[in-house]
């Protein structure tokens, strides 16, 4: 099975660039992005990957496997990263995914981040793949 997932960006606000992060089973968490290194919209594969950040503890991850969500085949960009973090320049690229958000800043990202390892490491377990459509708002 395939499971589709998806960013919705809304309208930058300065150099932060927030949205909603649908994991299509109600209750969607917020993202947020650095306007300047957003990532090119389209459809990426989603795995959970050794992030070498986490290993070293320069990142947060909850579980001590370090493993973290990954956006594969990025045109141009290597270790794209869902990760936690509450203002833009907590990234250097990376999306950022947390339960809330204010005008630039996003509150609650362990919990949603958690959240979504577990969704990804219940369709691993299943044997689904996990796809991540990255779009602006109409």
């Amino acid at each position: 099975m395939t499971r589709e997932w998806s960013v919705t960006r809304l309208p930058p606000n300065g150099q932060a660039v927030l949205g909603v992060f649908d994991l299509n089973m109600g209750l969607p968490c917020a993202s947020l992005e650095r306007l300047a290194v957003m990532i090119p919209e389209g459809r990426y594969r989603l795995e959970l990957t050794v992030s070498g950040r986490a290993t070293a503890g320069t990142l947060w991850c909850p579980y001590p496997d370090h493993r973290l969500p990954e956006l594969l085949q990025v045109p141009g960009r290597t270790a794209i990263r869902l990760h936690s973090g509450n203002v833009s320049t907590d990234s250097s690229g990376c999306i950022l995914v947390a339960a809330d958000h204010s005008q630039t800043e996003i509150e609650h990202s362990r919990p949603a981040l958690a959240r979504i390892i577990n969704e990804l490491q219940q369709a691993e377990a299943q044997g689904d793949d996990v796809w991540l459509t990255v779009r602006s708002q109409a």
